[in-house]
């Protein structure tokens, strides 16, 4: 302690190492210990970092023909002080429009994006998992005699990013060319086709480094970068999109038509290849040439397409009576061929009051607009979270656990259970609104209501004996149930200067509920009927004890904090069911023992203000937007360190922990095992 004491009072003079005389501590001299007072955050990121950002745009054209080109290039630097990192972007656009004559019209939109990463090694050698779990303010980044310190014990950042690279370079191509023909009045057909061709190029080098201890003697090949290793991976994938539709439009007195037809097809197919091989037998040439060690290489090749027909009806009458009807027919590969298609209708209506003569008297004409609209439909989603073959069963391959003879056989496996029958999840929506418009268009606002029903909701289905020896397969079987509203409100005005000013404000709300899921015994584990979307359980906290009478005449909670010898200082928990235990009953909703509902974490009351002002070309804004209400459980590792073992390193907001002489902090007495009950979802954190 008095080497730590000495470095924290005058670093200048003082070592951040020592050789111990202890021989079990230096390993007979070998290694040094460490006593420093290193901020890993201010070693590891800096301030600030360099942007370059330029840009160029041309534009012209003739009555006919217009074109715009830009382009455009950015040069951004890292936060990180090692592994030189940076991120450059080069992006072109083009647009060409041209007027064949009076009914044809043709354009092109070109796009190009090439993004390149470079830098880091490892993708998780920073953040809060491993700033708060491996690093040690008493370790210095390098010895005295400039080798990296760790020796094997710990983590050295630093030295990880500093050896080795990984380098992401993208290309992303986007070319659309579109044909629009007006040969009647009222009648606009349109034709588009879109082309996107999309590659990813990835490589990662592994340079391993030496370790060592006191008086620069070798100790080992730090662990994680033993044996170097090179990767490479490439994937592309290229993307068509057809669309061909048409809208004739027809004023016949105070009778307003359109009619709208089309068809949309979609098509997508991936490729991808990796390929990786250690042992480099030069550290700095990341070839797998140049390498000794197994080869592994991999590939996967995936496509999906869509097929649609969609149409629209309006009709308006006096400029008072609107209606609209929609539909649209889809056809996804990414279900079995009896369940691909799916049809999806809307429709919605309005009525403005505002033209009514009997309410322009009754209300005399305060109002400029005012609409009420409702409506209702349907709209299928192919978007799942289950890759695109999920009807599918596949077999896999793979090296098994033992060895046979002299050898690892290679295994093919059997694959999981699959649902014959899955198909488009339906989202089911009304909706019921008003508009107004009074005081001269200054003022405007709208108010809607909704409710938003999602079906066929791909999940586990109906729970299988643990003998069948495989999960469940997943179903359209679930179904969610959404209310939630919406209000705006602006005002815009002149001032007799000329000050144009415009003010306006914002507020929602929704709430979620599970309708339907196959957990009959409302586990906990699982979603359950009349399950609140975010809903958070956990123990209600009683603060913390005092002292051994308090914890002698409390509730056993040995199944929450882990079965340790509690001591004054440690958490305690409410004994809500009363039988003298702390524990989670059944886990269900009937029966969760001392949990409860102790919050939500779904976002409530999201809302926003804009403020907004110009004068003669010169304007300002500002636009503030937040969420009322939430609640949020701290995460683990960087909010409660310290209670796990050794690994777990503190942070400086730990510091308000229980003692004798401050009885009434927020953490509890700090101690190794004592991890249990700090992580359980308690109302205290």
């Amino acid at each position: 302690m008095e080497h730590v004491q000495a470095y924290y009072n005058d670093p200048v003079n003082n070592s951040p190492v020592y050789v111990s005389s202890n021989p079990n501590l230096s390993k007979n001299g070998t290694r040094y210990s460490y006593c420093g007072n290193t901020d890993w955050m201010e070693e590891m990121y800096k301030k600030t970092y360099p942007v370059q950002n330029y840009g160029v745009n041309i534009s012209g054209g003739t009555k006919k023909a217009t074109y715009y080109t830009s382009l455009g290039y950015l040069n951004q630097g890292s936060l990180l002080k090692y592994g030189n990192e940076d991120f450059k972007k080069f992006n072109i656009m083009n647009n060409i429009n041209y007027d064949v004559n009076d009914w044809l019209h043709l354009s092109m939109k070109t796009t190009y994006n090439r993004t390149s990463l470079s830098g880091l090694n490892q993708d998780k050698t920073h953040g809060d998992n491993f700033m708060g779990g491996d690093t040690r303010p008493i370790m210095p980044v390098k010895h005295p005699d400039g080798n990296w310190a760790g020796q094997g014990n710990f983590t050295n950042f630093p030295a990880v990013l500093s050896n080795g690279s990984r380098k992401t370079d993208k290309n992303d191509f986007w070319n659309t060319v579109a044909l629009k023909l007006t040969p009647i009045e009222g009648m606009n057909e349109n034709m588009d086709y879109t082309f996107n061709y999309y590659a990813e190029h990835n490589k990662f080098h592994m340079k391993s480094f030496n370790e060592y201890g006191a008086d620069g003697q070798f100790l080992q090949i730090f662990t994680w970068t033993n044996p170097n290793s090179v990767a490479e991976s490439q994937s592309n994938d290229t993307y068509n999109a057809f669309n061909f539709f048409g809208d004739y439009e027809k004023t016949l007195g105070q009778h307003y038509f359109k009619v709208m037809l089309g068809y949309n097809q979609e098509s997508k197919h991936t490729r991808s290849f990796s390929a990786s091989r250690e042992a480099l037998i030069a550290n700095d040439i990341p070839s797998m040439n140049a390498a000794t060690g197994e080869k592994y290489v991999s590939n996967g090749e995936g496509s999906w397409a869509t097929r649609s027909g969609f149409f629209r009806v309006n009709y308006t009458f006096a400029d008072r009576y609107l209606m609209e009807f929609n539909g649209r027919y889809d056809l996804s590969s990414k279900f079995p061929k009896h369940d691909r298609s799916a049809f999806n209708p809307s429709f919605s209506v309005g009525w403005k009051l505002s033209e009514e003569a009997w309410f322009k008297s009754m209300t005399n004409s305060f109002f400029d607009e005012l609409k009420l609209r409702g409506s209702y439909g349907s709209l299928g989603n192919q978007a799942l979270d289950n890759g695109w073959y999920a009807y599918l069963s596949n077999y896999g391959t793979g090296q098994i656990g033992w060895i046979m003879g002299s050898n690892q056989p290679q295994a093919v496996g059997p694959g999981g259970l699959v649902s014959q029958s899955i198909t488009w999840e339906t989202v089911t929506q009304w909706n019921i609104g008003l508009d107004f418009n009074m005081v001269n268009s200054r003022l405007k606002g709208a108010f809607d209501y909704y409710q938003r029903r999602t079906s066929d909701i791909l999940s586990a289905g109906k729970i299988l004996p643990g003998v069948l020896g495989a999960n469940e397969p997943l179903e359209n079987a679930a179904e969610s149930l959404t209310k939630g509203w919406e209000f705006e409100i602006s005002w815009n005005d002149q001032l007799p200067n000329g000050i144009h000013y415009n003010i306006g404000f914002n507020l929602s709300d929704y709430q979620s509920e599970v309708t339907k899921f196959d957990n009959i015994e409302r586990s906990l584990s699982n979603s359950y009927v009349g399950q609140k979307q975010g809903e958070i359980w956990g123990y209600e906290t009683a603060g913390l004890f005092q002292s051994p009478d308090e914890i002698a005449d409390a509730p056993t909670q040995d199944k929450v904090s882990g079965g340790i010898q509690l001591i004054p200082g440690d958490i305690r928990f409410a004994d809500l069911d009363g039988n003298g235990v702390i524990d989670w009953g059944d886990n269900t909703v009937d029966n969760p023992g001392d949990k409860k509902i102790i919050g939500n974490s779904t976002p409530r009351f999201h809302y926003g203000i804009n403020l907004g002002a110009d004068w003669k070309g010169v304007d300002f804004s500002v636009f503030f937007q937040g969420v009322a209400k939430r609640d949020i459980m701290m995460p683990g590792l960087p909010f409660r360190n310290g209670y796990s073992s050794e690994w777990n390193v503190p942070s400086g907001y730990n510091t308000d922990y229980w003692s004798k002489d401050n009885t009434g902090a927020l953490f509890p007495v700090p101690r190794f095992n004592g991890g249990s009950a700090i992580v359980q979802n308690q109302t205290r954190y």
